[in-house]
This record gives structure tokens, C-alpha cells and sequence, in this order.
């Protein structure tokens, strides 16, 4: 058990960059505990690398939540814990599936989903909820740029769905390009 003024060093290690196998990522991790005495992992996936190829599939997550769970198995006995950081969220590849993040001008991110498209939240859900009943890791940490400032519009998202909830929210419908031109004069408005 942690004393309240204890470091709480949680260590990153990709289980997915460069292509590791089980036998590699419980070496390099043995090997940080044994030199200095860490013993909390935080196995990242999936990596950055599926934005240039797309949403990863379904078997990925499960083929990765095998994996951890095998890792953590073999680390137990060491005391040694295991959590998982979902590194790819918004940022995670397109896909033909869900809506992308749309900027002022329309265009869509060429690699950022909408948080706010059901199919994205049913599909990233779901698999966050199959990785964990596999895996069954002790803590799960979300990549920090879970936003859609992160994935790089200047106002945020202007899909339909980001449209709509806005519009809602204020009480009055607005078009993508009434809103960008609003933010486009910096009036009160």
C-alpha cells in the first residue's frame, strides 16, 4: 500500500509500436523494475500509428487484450501492476463508420473522429468494454488529448451532430457558416 506522500510513478510501455511481442514487453519491464524498483505499467495501445491506416478493427483490441492479459499474468508474481492507457481515442483513424471532426471550412480531420457521432461512442465504447473484460487491467488511463481542440479546429467541431447540440443549447438553429462567421468577426455576438 502507498503512503499519502509516496511518487505514484505509473511508466508507459507501447504493447503496440514497433511491433513488440509478450517476451519482449515483460523483459523491458522486469528489467525497470529490477534497476529501479518500478512497479506500476501503464500497457499503451492502440498507438498513433492506426491514424495513417484508420480506426483499428475489432480483432486488434481483442488480439491486444490477450496479449496484456498475458503479461500481467506473467508480472504478478512480482508484485508488479498493470493498467492500461488507451493512447488512440478522437485521434484514433478515420473510418467510413463514423462522422470526423469537421472544420470551419468543412473539410473533415484526416484522422480524428467525432466524439459526439453515436457510432464512434457505441464503437469506441464497446471496444474499451471487450478489452476490459479480457484484459482486466487494474486501472485504465485515457490519452490526455481526448478533445476536439486536440485533433485541431480553432471552434471545435462543426459536424452536424456538434451543430445541432450547439443550436440547442443556445435556443436558436445556426448553419456552419453563420457560426463561422460570428467567430470570424470577434463580436460579443
Amino acid at each position: 500500500m502507498r503512503k499519502n506522500n509516496e511518487l505514484d510513478v505509473l511508466v508507459p510501455v507501447s504493447i503496440d509500436i514497433d511491433w513488440p511481442t509478450k517476451e519482449s514487453v515483460i523483459s523491458d519491464i522486469l528489467e525497470q523494475y529490477e534497476r529501479y524498483g518500478f512497479k506500476r505499467f501503464m500497457l499503451a495501445c492502440p498507438g498513433a500509428g492506426w491514424r495513417a491506416v484508420g480506426y483499428p478493427p475489432h480483432e486488434f483490441f481483442i488480439d491486444r487484450a490477450r496479449m496484456f492479459k498475458e503479461i500481467k499474468e506473467a508480472l504478478q508474481p512480482y508484485g508488479i501492476e498493470c493498467g492500461w492507457w488507451i493512447t488512440a481515442t478522437i485521434k484514433s483513424g478515420r473510418s467510413e463508420d463514423f462522422s470526423g471532426v469537421v472544420r470551419l471550412d468543412g473539410t473533415h480531420h484526416p484522422f480524428a473522429n467525432c466524439p459526439l457521432d453515436p457510432n464512434f461512442k457505441k464503437r469506441i465504447s464497446s471496444e474499451v468494454a471487450a478489452f476490459s473484460k479480457i484484459a482486466k487491467p487494474a486501472f485504465i488511463f485515457t490519452e490526455d488529448d481526448y478533445s476536439i481542440h486536440a485533433a485541431g479546429p480553432k471552434y471545435g467541431c462543426m459536424c452536424d451532430n456538434h451543430i445541432k447540440a450547439f443550436s440547442k443549447k443556445v435556443g436558436r438553429e445556426y448553419t456552419r457558416e453563420e457560426l463561422v462567421s460570428i467567430f470570424g468577426s470577434e463580436t460579443e455576438e
